[in-house]
């Protein structure tokens, strides 16, 4: 795997890849709220994406948390305190919207008739929490954590979080190749 030059264009790269996936989300999310029989047909292949999401969304937290916010603080360096607690915070939001998505979308196959079309407004709701939360998540660290890392850590500092989000994402690799994703 080639080694990105800097933590920032790291983190990026996953921002990228976690818009796209939630991109295909939401078109197999709106595919599926048709109540037809052909639509459910695609409930495996979303249930598949939303696990995907979620191993790419622990590999990003974990390159952020790991790497990136253990330095910050290790470092004692006040100023990053206010960026990292809303983040870890968001982080584990992210997962237990995951999971409930999750859920919901097992018990979908199971529901008939008004309590299927209730379950699909849930799952819905449930899509669109999720991809908004994604969405500020990732519009927060653009605005916010990003500039504030460039400021903070020298090239030394920005080199050993690299190498350690490099490290991370080769551990992430593995399963999600094993998965299909």
């Amino acid at each position: 795997m080639k080694q990105s030059l800097e933590p920032i264009s790291t983190l990026k790269k996953d921002q990228k890849s976690l818009l796209e996936r939630l991109k295909t989300i939401e078109k197999l999310s709106e595919f599926l709220s048709r109540t037809s029989q052909k639509a459910l047909n695609g409930l495996p292949l979303l249930t598949a994406q939303i696990k995907a999401l979620q191993l790419d969304l622990q590999c990003h937290a974990q390159k952020e948390e790991q790497s990136l916010f253990s330095l910050m603080i290790d470092m004692e360096r006040d100023q990053g305190a206010g960026f990292i607690v809303p983040l870890v915070t968001e982080h584990c939001d992210l997962e237990t919207r995951c999971n409930e998505l999750e859920t919901a979308l097992d018990s979908l196959g199971s529901r008939q008739g008004e309590e299927r079309r209730w379950q699909m407004l849930k799952i819905k709701e449930l899509m669109h929490d999720l991809a908004e939360l994604l969405r500020d998540h990732l519009h927060t660290e653009l605005k916010n954590l990003f500039p504030h890392i460039l400021q903070m850590l020298d090239s030394r500092e920005r080199a050993l979080v690299t190498e350690q989000m490099d490290s991370i994402q080769n551990r992430y690799e593995e399963p999600a190749a094993a998965l299909g994703y």
